[in-house]
């Protein structure tokens, strides 16, 4: 089992860094190194609408060259943030996301954004998906961003079906590398693994998959 992880693993990779040189995934989250307030505003920004709207509408680059920390942001009001959000759909939710949980962040945690799941989720408006992009796409933890497109993929591929499963299993696959993977996956459900018609040509995991068997 562990050499036929280790193979998932370098294929996945492998399909990563070519979709990348293409520029197919090369979102500007993804680029560089990013601290856990860009993440946290990239994870914002991209609920409920897809990686391509957001790049697309520079809605990313605008927030941050507005509001580049988290000190700018906490004096930021509601129509400021709905304009940035306009373009996504859902900008007034989106907005009161972010007021809610700024004051809690700056009189609590002194303006930085913590490494621990139970603070994390202790912010209003931070559910378990986003606390989990945080710590893996920033601080590098092996935390599970549990998504549609990561359910959908381990049920076709390996139908794994329970969450407590799903999270053991994604958990071993990404430990070589969690953010890589785990951004790879996502873009294999854009790309391949999707509803309502999957397109399992040339996807990296049509070996394994059991939907193919």
């Amino acid at each position: 089992m562990e050499s036929k992880i280790k193979r998932i693993q370098k294929d996945i990779i492998k399909w990563y860094n070519e979709k990348w040189e293409k520029g197919l995934n090369k979102y500007p989250w993804r680029i560089g190194k990013k601290n856990p307030y860009q993440i946290l505003i990239a994870e914002i920004l991209l609920q409920h609408t897809t990686a391509k709207a957001v790049k697309e509408n520079k809605s990313y680059q605008i927030f941050l060259e507005k509001f580049p920390t988290i000190n700018e942001l906490k004096s930021a009001t509601l129509n400021e943030l709905e304009e940035i959000f306009k373009p996504l759909g859902l900008y007034n939710q989106k907005s009161k996301r972010i007021l809610s949980f700024i004051n809690k962040l700056v009189n609590i945690f002194e303006g930085i954004i913590p490494n621990k799941k139970e603070d994390l989720l202790s912010l209003p408006g931070i559910g378990e998906y986003i606390a989990n992009a945080i710590l893996t796409f920033s601080y590098g933890q092996n935390e599970v961003p549990l998504d549609n497109n990561l359910k959908r993929i381990a049920f076709n591929v390996w139908n794994i079906k329970k969450k407590k499963d799903l999270i053991k299993f994604y958990k071993k696959l990404a430990n070589s590398n969690p953010k890589k993977i785990y951004w790879a996956l996502f873009d294999i459900g854009r790309f391949h693994c999707r509803k309502p018609i999957p397109n399992c040509d040339n996807c990296p995991l049509n070996q394994y998959c059991m939907e193919k068997k």
